[in-house]
């Protein structure tokens, strides 16, 4: 549904909406660089893209609580409690010292969680995957950045807008990075 009818590469529709120049949205589609994507100052100090898509096996945090479903997925401590699993390649927990089954904490500048390792090839290197929409379980609720041991990857995202034209927050992807929890944030 272009104004010509055909498959337009230079949208005039966008260009005299939001101007030849506009860096969020320009008439000629092109790949734009997150803000504090792989190749931002940030990836120095957190290098994996953290993706946090939606549960498969909760809606958000309903179901949650299912024990027989929480049984499909979460990865179990030696002393009994749950975590969320966080998938990592094999190379990536390597250099970090991490096995299948460890808790490893995941943090950046926004929070940190603790999650159980997932070690699998299924997930490219530089990337590690929480599903979003766990239970929030504070060390200490009233303390802001409070290590949280539901491993809501919600804590690790931000409330900024994706742009200027978009009103939607950036919570699908973040950049992190992962270390084996001894038991000290």
């Amino acid at each position: 549904a272009t104004p010509s009818g055909k498959i337009e590469i230079y949208s005039k529709v966008l260009a005299d909406q939001y101007g030849e120049d506009n860096p969020e949205i320009p008439p000629v589609p092109k790949y734009i660089e997150p803000r504090d994507g792989r190749n931002s100052p940030i990836a120095k100090k957190y290098p994996l893209v953290g993706f946090f898509p939606h549960p498969k096996f909760r809606f958000h945090t309903m179901m949650g609580n299912v024990t027989w479903l929480r049984e499909l997925y979460k990865i179990k401590s030696p002393d009994g409690q749950e975590y969320e699993p966080i998938w990592i390649n094999p190379v990536d927990a390597e250099a970090r010292g991490v096995r299948h089954g460890d808790i490893v904490m995941v943090f950046n500048e926004k929070g940190k969680i603790l999650a159980g390792a997932y070690i699998t090839e299924r997930i490219k290197p530089g990337t590690v995957r929480v599903f979003y929409g766990s239970f929030w379980e504070p060390e200490d609720p009233g303390a802001p950045g409070s290590l949280d041991r539901g491993g809501s990857a919600n804590v690790l995202t931000t409330n900024e807008p994706m742009s200027c034209h978009a009103h939607l927050h950036r919570f699908q992807h973040m950049m992190v990075e992962v270390r084996k929890w001894e038991g000290q944030s």
